[in-house]
């Protein structure tokens, strides 16, 4: 067995923050209104960057799987999901890989079938 496990690789990655900085609102991979954030970039108090764009967090956000571009967006600006929404989000995926799997099983009997 491997020692480097998917959940091996996910502990070890884990991202932390110096402990004076406000801690983010949301985190990466967690989908919004506006599709997913893929980056974060915290502008800290007394910097060029903060004093250029405004202090606190940003958010870089891909509106879906299909798009190379990602748009910015502040702490204020980022829509969450509604409970209903995640649901529906969830209930969407859960059909996906399902049909996937339901492809993929019958491409398997097919082969079994033909192999006998």
């Amino acid at each position: 067995m491997p020692k480097e496990t998917p959940q091996t690789i996910a502990e070890q990655s884990k991202i932390c923050f110096p402990s004076h900085w406000k801690k983010p609102k949301y985190h990466l991979g967690q989908r919004v209104k506006q599709g997913e954030i893929v980056g974060l970039e915290y502008h800290r108090p007394g910097t060029l960057r903060a004093y250029e764009l405004g202090e606190g967090w940003y958010y870089w956000v891909c509106p879906d799987e299909m798009s190379d571009s990602v748009e910015s967006c502040t702490e204020s600006q980022i829509k969450p999901l509604s409970p209903t929404e995640i649901k529906e989000e969830i209930q969407a995926e859960i059909e996906f890989y399902q049909s996937k799997v339901a492809a993929l099983t019958e491409q398997l009997e097919e082969g079994n079938g033909q192999g006998s």
